[in-house]
């Protein structure tokens, strides 16, 4: 593996007496592509904002997290600033909400190419008045180009046309093409493929981990969908509570799962096959931040949760690379898994 990009060491976030995420280890290579996975009300967008500054005021950090060089836990804001949008890019689930609807897609692609872009550094930090007429045409063919990269078959009537005049799917690929805009090293798409069907998820995945790795970037995936990123991940981390319950190769963990959790999830995922009534939902809901201890945070909703479960979760690794916090389970194996390392669930075609 290459020299890790980005080193989540011992990271724990709080608000006010709270504790929303505990310990997290995570590590991210150049080229490398990571799934973060698990229900709603694990952390996983708490993770991602927190990676870049912006979890919020109220938000207290421990721990390291190291971009390259750069500790962002104690960075200054001019230094955060600087990387947000360039080398370390956001891309949010919601496109509509986080376009403005007041401008152009055109005049949203070049200011952003214009701040963030390296052949602009230069104008880092400046206004979008700053820059004259001899920037525009330069800024015009980046922001077509990018269109382009990102799936945009129509880019010209997409630079002329504001968000509300595109679809779902169309301002999705604007925001997959404004996430490159400042031609980043670390990509991270926060549930990027919510409320559109299941063909342009896979368009939109598709040519998002494609331009990553053109670029040798590396892709932090947030989902709730085994099927995606059984698909577009090399690696797969599953967080529930705040904690990290099991991570390690995408394909051979979602084929033999070693923590129940992940199991859980993935007995309640539907296949193509899946008789009505078979699906087996995980019982419970996952616990408020007030609810939790220092022990296995899944025992109240295990099937294997035995005594010493209250105790702090142990690391278990199962190989190179993959590890569980739960010894309970140490061969299962997910019916019907295709063999040959292949993904446990595939979307249907």
């Amino acid at each position: 593996m290459s020299q890790p990009l980005l080193q989540i060491q011992s990271f724990s976030v709080s608000f006010g007496a709270f504790r929303v995420l505990n310990n997290i280890h995570l590590t991210l290579a150049p080229g490398e592509s990571l799934a973060l996975v698990g229900e709603s009300g694990s952390g996983k967008s708490v993770l991602a904002r927190s990676i870049i500054g912006c979890a919020g005021a109220g938000a207290r950090q421990e721990g390291t997290v190291l971009f390259r060089e750069t500790n962002l836990t104690s960075a200054s804001d001019q230094t955060l600033t600087s990387l947000r949008g360039g080398k370390i890019s956001l891309m949010l689930q919601d496109a509509l909400s986080a376009l403005n609807p007041l401008y152009t897609i055109g005049r949203q692609m070049m200011e952003t190419i214009a701040l963030k872009h390296p052949a602009f550094a230069k104008g880092a930090g400046r206004a979008w008045k700053g820059f004259g007429r001899s920037d525009k045409p330069a800024l015009r063919a980046m922001a077509l180009e990018l269109l382009h990269e990102a799936g945009m078959d129509r880019a010209e009537e997409c630079f002329h046309a504001f968000p509300h005049q595109l679809s779902g799917g169309m301002c999705q690929r604007v925001m997959l093409a404004l996430a490159l805009a400042g031609e980043p090293d670390l990509l991270i798409a926060d549930e990027p493929t919510t409320a559109l069907d299941v063909v342009v998820q896979k368009q939109i995945l598709h040519r998002l981990t494609q331009n990553v790795r053109a670029r040798r970037a590396a892709l932090l995936l947030i989902s709730h969908d085994l099927h995606l990123v059984s698909e577009f991940t090399d690696r797969i981390a599953v967080l529930y509570a705040g904690q990290i319950m099991e991570t390690g190769p995408t394909r051979k963990l979602l084929a033999n799962p070693r923590h129940p959790y992940t199991r859980g999830l993935l007995e309640a995922m539907p296949k193509a096959n899946t008789p009505k009534g078979s699906l087996r939902p995980i019982a419970g809901e996952v616990p408020a931040p007030w609810e939790r201890d220092q022990g296995c945070l899944f025992r109240g909703r295990c099937p294997k949760a035995l005594a010493g479960c209250a105790l702090p979760p142990q690391e278990y690794v199962v190989e190179n690379g993959w590890a569980s916090f739960c010894g309970q389970l140490p061969h299962t194996t997910i019916p019907h898994a295709p063999s040959g390392g292949g993904p446990a669930y595939a979307l249907c075609s």
